[in-house]
């Protein structure tokens, strides 16, 4: 029993060139089941001639406005051009008054001025339909 020889197992090579790498699968990088879509989508845009009113003063205005869409949140803003020098206490307080913009079609959309500066104003509006529904028409 202890005169026994214990021989290592047979070590098989393999012949040289024989030997390959493994290709990689179809599935060895993964897909990415979504793809990147861009932040803010543009839904339309409109321009034109209008009156601006803020506390019951109106001033002819031409407006440009861009609705965009980011997932289901929709939003719309826009500029304004005119002669605001005429508008009493414009250049004191601009930011975060609120008022009325009427499109040339006559709708009123309620708006938000948000800055100013330069003959301009920029403004935010809520994206409703009566404003989707000028864009598309």
């Amino acid at each position: 029993m202890f005169n026994q020889i214990i021989t290592p197992p047979s070590v098989v090579v393999a012949p040289p060139g024989s030997f390959t790498e493994p290709r990689p699968s179809a599935n060895f990088f993964p897909r990415r089941s979504h793809v990147a879509k861009p932040l803010f989508k543009l839904i339309g845009a409109l321009r034109g001639q209008g009156d601006l009113d803020v506390s019951g003063v109106a001033i002819p205005v031409a407006y440009q406005i861009d609705a965009f869409s980011a997932g289901a949140v929709r939003m719309a803003t826009g500029g304004l051009e005119g002669d605001f020098g005429s508008w009493p206490g414009l250049a004191d307080a601009t930011t975060g008054a609120c008022g009325f913009l009427r499109l040339a079609s006559g709708i009123r959309l309620p708006v938000t001025i948000v800055g100013s500066g330069d003959g301009q104003l920029e403004i935010d509006l809520p994206c409703n339909s009566a404003l989707t529904s000028q864009m598309n028409g």
